[in-house]
């Protein structure tokens, strides 16, 4: 293509004047940036919080059957379930079969019997 024709050079002084046009439109044209505009923007400080939701199924690292040398009575629980134990931290109180018995008979006599049972066992 040879430039020295008439044709091409006016079609290419239009390519010119579109890109220059175009540049101009660009760089010169309004901005969408709000500070530009002349807007105010107030920022908010905060923290972002991220919830995740799952289900499923938990399962003990160790479980252990407490089996107590003598058969009894639970009267107390001392600890929640799932909490984690120590050797020798105390789990519950226990009464024998016959302290239990002498218990309940002293709860249906009632009052003063039952504390006194209580105090001697």
């Amino acid at each position: 293509m040879r430039w020295n024709n008439k044709k091409n050079q006016i079609i290419l002084g239009g390519v010119v004047i579109v890109c220059v046009a175009a540049g101009y439109g660009m760089f010169n044209g309004k901005s969408k940036h709000p500070r530009e505009d002349g807007k105010i923007i107030t920022v908010n400080y905060g923290s972002i919080q991220n919830a995740v939701s799952a289900t499923g199924n938990i399962q003990p690292q160790n479980r252990l059957a407490v089996k107590p040398p003598i058969g009894g009575r639970i009267e107390k629980i001392l600890v929640e379930e799932g909490r984690q134990v120590k050797i020798g931290d105390l789990l519950a109180v226990m009464s024998s079969t016959e302290r239990a018995a002498l218990l309940d008979a002293a709860r249906l006599q009632g009052g003063s019997t039952l504390k006194d049972w209580e105090d001697v066992y």
